[in-house]
């Protein structure tokens, strides 16, 4: 399989600007629910950096969700409870949890509140709407992933390979991912070998369960383990897989920065959280002004991308990064 050496452009500061109507908060804070499967983000710590440097009167209250179905009903008692203005979720499961897929029963979700996202991949697979610029419903955010294209031709970029490994939540909500990836190795030459991780008895993900699959993978011939946008959700198993695979001989390529930053991958392209939290508040603050309808603002993406690479997975792996990718791209994690 042979691909052109992409290069992708280095994300640069984005300078988003909202003049925030001087009448037009209610004449007391803004009660906004920021939804978090654990601590906060760049995403989530940027949405309220944002707000907080235009003066905007709010209150912000963190609620945890576990991730875990059974414990959805509570999370929406809690947020009606609440009822806050806005509420910020942080991916595809607890957006789901909070705003429910379309057309379904909106007893069992909040549907009169407005919710802002800012890591769902996919809204339209999710479930979550039918048309991107148009939600139809109050439900707007940000997705932060570089176009498919992109993100297969930098591994390319990185090293050669014809076979991709994928481990995905047995039962979740992955065939969209899979079906992508298996189209595009059908286009472009390369085999996708994906494996289900199981469940424990409490319906959570049996983390011992994750190295076994990572040798199986490698030995599978998997060049890459493709670490996606909705693998596990939570950080800890980010850093599980991430584990597995270094453990195993597998170079992990991730489609969200936190993976690469914090949890071990080796490499990624994506829009930096920090930008992707400060557009999901611009939207926020569009919504709550008024100066849009909340099923009027678009489900958007940034525009540019950023490729790291943490260079002391690189130096474990003893798979150091070509040149003229190093020169596009930003490290992190270097040995001094």
């Amino acid at each position: 399989m042979r691909r052109p050496l992409l290069l992708i452009c280095v994300s640069v500061f984005l300078c988003l600007t909202y003049a925030w109507p001087a009448d037009a908060h209610p004449g007391r804070p803004y009660e906004i629910a920021m939804v978090l499967h654990g601590p906060q983000r760049d995403a989530d710590r940027a949405f309220e950096e944002y707000l907080a440097k235009r003066n905007v009167p709010l209150h912000m209250t963190q609620v945890t969700y576990s991730g875990r179905t059974k414990d959805q009903p509570a999370l929406v008692a809690q947020l009606r409870r609440l009822a806050p203005d806005l509420i910020y979720t942080s991916d595809t499961v607890t957006t789901l949890a909070v705003a429910g897929p379309v057309n379904l029963d909106g007893r069992r979700y909040i549907t009169d509140i407005p919710v802002v996202f800012t890591a769902v991949s996919d809204p339209v697979s999710a479930g979550l709407v039918a048309d991107l610029k148009r939600p139809g419903r109050r439900l707007t955010g940000v997705m932060p992933l570089a176009p498919m294209s992109a993100q297969l031709n930098t591994i390319a970029a990185y090293r050669h390979f014809g076979t991709l490994g994928y481990l995905y939540k047995d039962g979740g909500q992955t065939s969209a991912i899979i079906d992508r990836l298996r189209a595009f190795g059908q286009r472009q030459g390369f085999k996708l070998v994906a494996a289900p991780v199981p469940l424990d008895s409490s319906g959570a993900i049996d983390v011992a369960a994750i190295t076994p699959l990572a040798r199986n993978l490698k030995r599978e011939g998997a060049d890459f383990l493709y670490i996606g946008p909705e693998t596990f959700v939570t950080d800890s198993l980010q850093k599980a897989v991430a584990q597995a695979a270094l453990n195993a001989g597998l170079p992990t390529y991730a489609a969200l920065e936190s993976a690469v930053r914090d949890n071990d991958a080796l490499f990624g392209v994506f829009s930096p959280d920090a930008n992707v939290g400060r557009f999901a508040a611009l939207k926020a603050l569009r919504i709550l002004s008024k100066a849009v309808a909340a099923g009027d603002e678009p489900i958007e993406s940034l525009e540019r991308f950023s490729i790291v690479i943490n260079m002391q997975t690189a130096q474990r792996l003893q798979m150091y990064p070509p040149l003229l990718l190093l020169d596009a791209a930003e490290v992190v994690n270097a040995r001094p």
